[in-house]
Formats: C-alpha cells, sequence, structure tokens
C-alpha cells in the first residue's frame, strides 16, 4: 500500500526507496518484537495458535476471501 500511495503524489524514486526500506524495516522489528513478548507469554501453546493462524489464512486464500 506504500507504493500505490506514493505513486499518487509523484514522489522520485530515490524517495519512495528511502520511504518504503524504512516502512518495511520499522513493521518487521515491531514485528519481531511482538512475536518475541507474545512468544514468552504463550510458551508452547503460541506454535499451536500460530498453526491455527495459518490454516485460517490457507482456508481464507482458497476460499477467495483474500
Amino acid at each position: 500500500m506504500v507504493g500505490f500511495a506514493l505513486g499518487t503524489y509523484h514522489v522520485n524514486l530515490a524517495g519512495a526507496a528511502i520511504i518504503i526500506g524504512a516502512v518495511s524495516a520499522t513493521l518487521s522489528l515491531i514485528g519481531l518484537e511482538l512475536g518475541d513478548r507474545l512468544g514468552t507469554k504463550t510458551g508452547e501453546r503460541g506454535e499451536l495458535l500460530g498453526g491455527l493462524v495459518l490454516m485460517a489464512v490457507g482456508i481464507a486464500v482458497a476460499s477467495g476471501i483474500f
């Protein structure tokens, strides 16, 4: 979504690459931190929760929701 929005504002290529890279790195770091915190709280149940989420995403993709 970041790249689409930048295209409507006519941002140059270097600026767009920097912004997309910064957003991607920031969201990746946030995801890693949240995953670490959730992993310590849920323990082994985290694996079950992750499996259920992956199955739900797979079902949603296969059924055409996404």
